[in-house]
């Protein structure tokens, strides 16, 4: 299984519409790519998570605007089956390993399926992950 350490970066926004796309707009004039996001919105506020090709560019423009904080996560590339989530899951919880959260996609169905997961020990999750 390929497995990688990455950074993503967080940034606690006002939910408000059109907010993604100031955000985005900045990300685009400083020419830095989003290789994964996601965001959830709760109590009027968004946690938005990116990993980009330049998080420290970001880090430092955004800094000063919103709170933003750094966390390692481990980005996983596996093939698009059933069970595949069940096996990870499976194999980080054999460990007690904890999974804080997870988010996942696919282009094409049957391919290769991309996860990115924050978890309680992710040094030790990628041990797991590519001894598999």
């Amino acid at each position: 299984m390929n497995a990688v350490k990455a950074d993503e970066l967080t940034f606690v926004l006002d939910d408000c519409p059109g907010k993604l796309r100031d955000v985005t707009a900045l990300i685009k004039e400083l020419d830095v790519f989003i290789r994964a996001i996601n965001a959830v919105s709760e109590n009027g506020k968004s946690r938005l998570r990116i990993i980009s090709s330049d998080n420290s560019k970001l880090k430092e423009r955004f800094q000063g605007d919103f709170e933003v904080e750094s966390k390692p996560v481990i980005i996983v590339q596996l093939a698009d089956k059933v069970g595949t989530i069940f096996s990870i899951a499976g194999a980080l919880a054999e460990q007690g390993i904890n999974i804080n959260y997870i988010y996942s996609t696919t282009v094409n169905p049957n391919e290769t399926a991309i996860v990115v997961f924050s978890s309680s020990d992710n040094d030790q999750a990628l041990e797991i992950l590519t001894s598999l």
